[in-house]
């Protein structure tokens, strides 16, 4: 069952490390982070999960189509993907958690389930706009037309 979620991004000063301090605005996934339309891809991507209400709850949007970003931008396996995750709380940042865990947020195997359920021409169309740097939020203007 997949319930949508609020895709908005928490400033990265109220990003919660349980080892003190704060995340660096200037790093890459938090400057990326607030660049990616979420909502936009939060629109896409729901309709593509199982509305039925059977079975587990499914990993929000932004957690897997994040997580595919991750995995595609450092060129890493899925278990390194979900590995680094787990180490890094600018990924976790990046993919909408409140503060840090330090588990891992998901399977190897959720990468994989997710690849089979979004269509390809869905993912490459993101890695290339996260490339490009076109996932970006629209601004007032541009909303309003």
């Amino acid at each position: 069952m997949y319930e949508k979620t609020n895709s908005s991004q928490i400033s990265f000063e109220d990003f919660y490390l349980p080892f003190g301090g704060h995340l660096r605005g200037d790093n890459r996934w938090v400057t990326l982070a607030g660049e990616i339309d979420w909502t936009g891809i939060e629109e896409e991507y729901s309709p593509l999960l199982s509305q039925s209400g059977m079975g587990a709850k499914a990993l929000n949007a932004r957690i897997i189509v994040g997580a595919l970003i991750i995995k595609s931008r450092m060129n890493i396996t899925d278990e390194e993907t979900v590995q680094s995750i787990a180490e890094n709380p600018y990924m976790q940042y990046f993919l909408g958690y409140e503060g840090y865990t330090g588990q891992a947020p998901f399977s190897p195997s959720t990468l994989t389930r997710a690849r089979e359920r979004l269509p390809a021409d869905m993912i490459n169309e993101i890695s290339k706009k996260t490339v490009c740097g076109k996932l970006k939020k629209k601004s007032p203007q541009e909303n309003s037309r």
